[in-house]
């Protein structure tokens, strides 16, 4: 939990549907993507908003490509991914 608290401790749900590549939760302007399966590579729509940056916590880039209609991909290294869960930090432009 030290790794991954802030994405669970006084976080709600949503605002992304779960998918079968994994849930989030979010608070305040960040929404933490809970990836469960990378090969069902999180496809997110009705984004609320344009992401102002990106990271895995624990470390690691993050590439996010938003469309203007409010669908986003991420694309995270192997090697910056962890099992069972990668967690990956959007920060929402306010």
């Amino acid at each position: 939990m030290r790794k991954y608290g802030e994405s669970v401790y006084g976080t709600s749900g949503g605002p992304i549907r779960p998918g079968e590549w994994g849930a989030c939760t979010h608070k305040d302007n960040a929404i933490y993507l809970h990836v469960l399966d990378w090969s069902k590579s999180p496809a997110l729509v009705h984004v609320p908003g344009q992401v102002a940056s990106a990271s895995v916590l624990g470390g690691g880039p993050v590439t996010v490509l938003q469309t203007e209609v409010g669908t986003i991909s991420i694309k995270v290294a192997e090697a910056d991914r962890t099992e069972p869960v990668t967690v990956v930090k959007l920060v929402m432009e306010k």
